[in-house]
C-alpha cells in the first residue's frame, strides 16, 4: 500500500499515457507499406524526429508503438538527447505503419544497419511500449523488460526497489 501511495503520481501518469492511445490512429491509407529514406535533421523529443528525404522534403515522424516522456521533464530531456545521439545526422529508413487522426506518420525507424530506434529507447527506459498500438511488436516487450529489470530511465522511479 505504501508503494501505491508513494508512487501514485507515476501510476496516474502511466495510466494517462496508456489511456491516451485508446484509438489514436488509423491505417495510413496509401502509406501503409510506404518506406521513406533520408537523414534525421532534428530530434524534437524522444519519439519525434524530422526526416529530410533525398528530394529535400522535411517530414515529421513519430515512432511506432512507443511513447516517450515529454521534454518538459528530466527523463524526457534525456530521451531526446539519447535519440539525437543515436540518429541525428544519420541516414535512416522509416517504414510507415499508420497515420494519426491529425496526419502525423507513425513509423518504425531503422538506423545503423537494422537497429530499431524505438527498441533502443525501450531498452534504455526512455519510452514505454504501447500495447494497444503495437500488440505484435514482441521485441518491444522484451526491450522494455530489460529496462525494467535494470531499473533504467523512467523505470528507476516507477518501480519499487527490491530487497529493502
Amino acid at each position: 500500500m505504501t508503494f501505491l501511495i508513494r508512487n501514485l503520481p507515476c501510476l496516474v501518469a502511466m495510466t494517462v499515457v496508456l489511456g491516451f492511445f485508446g484509438n489514436p490512429c488509423q491505417a495510413a491509407s496509401g502509406t501503409a507499406s510506404k518506406t521513406l529514406t533520408g537523414v534525421i535533421v532534428e530530434v524534437t523529443s524522444g519519439d519525434s524526429i524530422l526526416l529530410r528525404t533525398e528530394d529535400n522534403r522535411e517530414i515529421p515522424l513519430n515512432l511506432w508503438g512507443i511513447d516517450s516522456p515529454e521534454i518538459n521533464n528530466k527523463t524526457g530531456q534525456r530521451a531526446r538527447k539519447y535519440t539525437a545521439r543515436l540518429v541525428e545526422g544519420e541516414i535512416v529508413t522509416a517504414n510507415v505503419k499508420a497515420r494519426t487522426s491529425d496526419g502525423r506518420l507513425l513509423c518504425r525507424v531503422f538506423f545503423d544497419g537494422n537497429r530499431d530506434l524505438a527498441e533502443e529507447l525501450l531498452k534504455e527506459g526512455y519510452a514505454v511500449w504501447v500495447l494497444k498500438l503495437a500488440p505484435d511488436e514482441v521485441s518491444y516487450e522484451a526491450a522494455q523488460t530489460i529496462a525494467q529489470d535494470k531499473r533504467r530511465g523512467l523505470w528507476k522511479q516507477w518501480l519499487p526497489k527490491t530487497g529493502l
